[in-house]
């Protein structure tokens, strides 16, 4: 689809050279994701995230097992509705914010520890106690309960404006502002302060489910003497610390690099046309650089229609209706404002449409095959 060569980009700009290729943002966000968490060189969040996963299967892949997760809750909170865990996958967009949503609920995770225990006292396959007794230990850590409580409201944050980029009547000034503003969300998630917070809420959920608050010690590896002979420049991080770096930062500072190559700024200048961006100190100077890619428009008959628009089209004017409100013979900038409409945002919505067009011809076909 987005081949340079052979792909329907390279097929479109062979007819009109100046076309815009645009990815389905809410594709690209998606790969933000799973890129950022499957990072080999992030191997604390691929071990966090292999760990719920495991969690999911071993829980969920026996009814046995899950009639006991389901029990449990019910005796630890008979007035809620038992809720089931909620497994991991790269194209459920929402899969991973549900599912560590769900393990922080301290009766889920209560039951999910009193399961594997069960598991573990009860069962006579070897296999399933050794994977019961190793998940068991990995859960219980503190390592693990302050990694699932700072990367929950990263997950969540992701997920919203996943949602919002899936709306048909998106546009693509919008779509913009959403990107930029989980930059900014991302960036305050990385600090000091949500850290700490972060670190007091592991404690006190930890404390409300028995388990212990220190931290789990590790053998420092041997730096060879070829890296580096002189032992005053080594770093050494607390196990405190090592959380926060190797795992937290490192997984904050991948997203925003995922995000700074998938979503480049060469289309930011369109937001000049929003009406509320009228007056901004740079407007015109941004608009010229847009222009300027286009050799059927005039840049100074652009520049003077705009001027003129401002004056009438008033800031709170959706975008949408402000073609509507244009004169006919402002050519130039009815011209750059079709360009902007047609600019493609998402096709999760059609996508959509597809996954329950399918989902009716599976449930048609059964229904058929028990008739005959």
């Amino acid at each position: 689809m987005s081949g340079i060569r052979k792909g329907v980009q390279a097929r479109i700009r062979e007819l009109n050279p100046l076309a815009l290729f645009t990815h389905c943002y809410s594709h690209s966000l998606n790969r933000v994701l799973v890129n950022s968490v499957c990072n080999h060189r992030n191997i604390q969040a691929s071990k966090f995230f292999g760990i719920v996963e495991l969690v999911y299967t071993f829980i969920e892949g026996s009814a046995q097992r899950h009639g006991y997760f389901i029990e449990r809750q019910r005796e630890i909170q008979s007035d809620q509705r038992p809720l089931h865990l909620v497994g991991l996958s790269d194209t459920r967009w929402n899969c991973r914010a549900s599912s560590c949503q769900r393990l922080l609920n301290e009766v889920i995770f209560k039951s999910v520890l009193d399961t594997i225990e069960h598991v573990c006292a009860t069962t006579t396959d070897g296999n399933s106690r050794g994977t019961a007794t190793g998940l068991l230990a990995s859960i219980s850590t503190f390592n693990f309960v302050i990694s699932l409580v700072t990367v929950t409201p990263i997950l969540l944050a992701i997920n919203i404006i996943s949602e919002t980029l899936q709306s048909c009547q998106i546009d693509l000034l919008t779509a913009n502002k959403q990107i930029h503003v989980l930059k900014i969300e991302l960036q305050r998630l990385r600090t000091e302060n949500v850290w700490l917070d972060a670190f007091s809420k592991a404690e006190n959920f930890a404390i409300k489910l028995g388990l212990n608050t220190e931290f789990s010690t590790q053998r420092s590896r041997r730096v060879s003497c070829r890296v580096d002979n002189n032992p005053s420049t080594g770093i050494i991080f607390s196990p405190k610390d090592n959380l926060r770096v190797n795992f937290h930062e490192a997984l904050v500072d991948s997203m925003i690099s995922e995000i700074n190559s998938r979503f480049p700024n060469q289309l930011s200048n369109f937001a000049f046309l929003d009406p509320r961006n009228f007056e901004a100190i740079d407007a015109e100077e941004n608009l010229l650089k847009l222009v300027h890619q286009y050799k059927k428009i005039s840049p100074d008959r652009f520049i003077a229609e705009w001027n003129l628009a401002r004056h009438f089209i008033k800031q709170d004017t959706p975008l949408l209706d402000v073609y509507n409100e244009l004169p006919h013979s402002y050519t130039e900038l009815r011209y750059m404002y079709r360009i902007l409409y047609t600019l493609l945002v998402t096709t999760a919505h059609a996508e959509k449409s597809f996954s329950k067009l399918s989902l009716i011809k599976l449930s048609y076909g059964l229904q058929c095959a028990k008739i005959v």
